[in-house]
């Protein structure tokens, strides 16, 4: 595994997103979305991935669109839609 790649969950309303985040610099992250989907879904990828010996992280952003240059959060709980999360198994991969 890369050192200097992490996979994110991010949770978006009403769906999920898998990132891939290359550091290039310590000032400086490359983010790609690998998969768009259902939250089951993402966090099933994020799991195994974990599961691999990946770093991983889980955030939010409550936005519409594309939201891969947008700010996500560590805050969970202050998403409206974070009832519907499957990943209280996760908590231990949160950045």
């Amino acid at each position: 595994m890369n050192p200097n790649v992490t996979f994110a969950l991010v949770y978006q309303t009403g769906i999920a997103n898998v990132f891939k985040i290359t550091e290039v610099s310590p000032t400086e992250n490359v983010r790609q979305l690998i998969l768009q989907s259902d939250f089951h879904t993402a966090e099933t990828l994020v799991r195994g991935a974990k599961m691999a010996g990946a770093k991983t992280a889980v955030f939010a952003c409550n936005m519409a669109g594309d939201i891969t240059n947008q700010n996500w959060t560590c805050n969970l709980d202050s998403q409206p839609f974070s009832k519907e999360f499957r990943c209280s198994d996760l908590d231990n991969i949160r950045k």
